[in-house]
């Protein structure tokens, strides 16, 4: 759907296809007109807004687009420490939405499938006993700069070396047992949550 100005800001300003985030932009915009901005009619959405809302529209989209979803487990060490609860109220603390959760056992060989990008490296029979050694939880968390913010939240895979404050200075003990796992790029996010959720499981 096309966005149309006139006036003094002329042409269209962004192109959305999704009628939800339509409908969320025009209530916005009704509440810009209504808190008294002034100037001529110039931006259209199925009905009239003014020109200065143009601003929080170009925010807007900027968060719309920036938005995204990445991957984590709680490992095996984790969950049996009964720290998971602990973990999950760091995550959500961090501005994190719980997209989907559940808590799950996996076998040697899903293991080795979800860890296959490391399988010619010496400790891929380590870690993947270790991953299917006991139950974990797997979750699908959004976020603006959600890999990254996750990444920067868990800390350094050495807990040794991680900030004070992150989560793995405070739940894990050591490089091995290091008490959760983050995507690290987009195409392995949209790997990981495909090999543990299914698209009706994403809310």
């Amino acid at each position: 759907m096309q966005m149309q100005m006139q006036g003094p800001i002329q042409g269209s300003f962004a192109s959305l296809e999704d009628d939800a985030i339509l409908v969320a932009v025009e209530i916005k915009a009704k509440a810009i007109v209504a808190a008294g901005w002034e100037g001529e009619e110039c931006l259209t959405v199925g009905r009239p807004g003014r020109w200065r809302a143009v601003h929080w529209w170009s925010s807007l989209i900027k968060e719309i687009y920036v938005s995204e979803r990445t991957f984590s487990i709680i490992k095996p060490d984790a969950v049996k420490k009964g720290d998971a609860g602990a973990i999950l109220a760091e995550i959500v603390k961090a501005g994190f939405k719980i997209v989907s959760i559940k808590k799950i056992s996996i076998s040697k060989a899903q293991a080795e499938g979800f860890y296959h990008v490391h399988s010619a490296r010496p400790f891929f029979g380590e870690l993947t006993e270790f991953m299917s050694s006991g139950p974990i939880v797997p979750m699908v968390l959004e976020k603006v700069n959600a890999i990254a913010d996750l990444r920067k939240l868990m800390g350094a895979t050495d807990p040794a070396k991680a900030e004070e404050g992150t989560i793995r200075k405070q739940f894990a003990a050591s490089i091995g047992e290091n008490a959760i796992h983050g995507s690290d790029a987009e195409d392995t996010a949209a790997f990981e949550i495909g090999y543990f959720f299914a698209g009706l499981e994403l809310k």
